[in-house]
């Protein structure tokens, strides 16, 4: 049974570091004032510090991560960034490590790279079609590049970059610099067409190679279905 994410508490914050030439090791601790503890590590090392999760809590909740994880335990408080702890933090742990950037992360900008795990993107287009908000057919970024130019079109928006970023549609499956790269190489194909303005309209080639990809998965799945009621 999946155990439920931890609420959030007052006091103090339990952190999940690395290093950033570390990556396949994590450090899951407890503080009250993360900034002087963060402070505290770089004095000892020239390498910049990685927060990938951080959220409001107690010692007690440190003691019970430390236990559900100890399998993955390499010396004191540092883990292994094993697929149990990895899909920990990308989908279970709260996460306030925005807010925490805001408070604590002033000044130490060039040394703390603040970086909250996500779930991959897979698992975001997941559900985002669960939630009928992304069609079933669009199932990577250029795909989804082009439905959201003709989305935003038929709703009579302007089609920015930004606009396609923050579509409702996207809620950060797709980061932003994918977005400005299948731009450029729908653009450069000939599939979209950029005016004075920045936006971004499709071209006959670009609606064509939508609509194929549109109905190439609709007969795909009239098979599958079709397969299954023979069996």
């Amino acid at each position: 049974m999946k155990k439920k994410p931890l609420k959030r508490k007052n006091g103090g914050w339990v952190y999940f570091v690395q290093w950033a030439s570390s990556p396949s090791m994590v450090k899951i601790g407890y503080s009250s004032s993360p900034r002087e503890r963060f402070a505290s590590f770089l004095t000892s090392s020239p390498d910049t510090l990685v927060v990938i999760k951080i959220f409001e809590g107690d010692q007690e909740d440190e003691k019970l991560l430390h236990e559900r994880f100890a399998s993955c335990r390499e010396r004191r408080e540092w883990f292994r960034l094993s697929p149990l702890l990895k899909r920990y933090l990308e989908e279970e742990a709260v996460c306030q490590t925005l807010e925490a950037k805001v408070q604590f992360g002033r000044g130490m900008e060039d040394d703390v790279k603040w970086m909250p795990l996500r779930p991959n993107t897979a698992a975001l287009l997941a559900a985002m079609q669960q939630e009928k908000r992304l069609p079933l057919f669009v199932k990577n970024a250029r795909l989804y590049t082009l439905w959201a130019i003709s989305d935003l079109d038929a709703s009579d928006y302007f089609v920015t970059s930004n606009a396609i970023i923050k579509h409702e549609a996207n809620d950060f499956v797709f980061q932003a610099k994918t977005i400005y790269n299948q731009l450029a190489m729908l653009e450069e194909e000939g599939f979209i067409r950029k005016d004075k303005a920045k936006t971004f309209t499709l071209t006959e080639e670009g609606v064509t190679l939508l609509a194929n990809a549109e109905a190439e998965f609709a007969a795909t799945r009239k098979k599958s279905a079709r397969s299954l009621k023979i069996r």
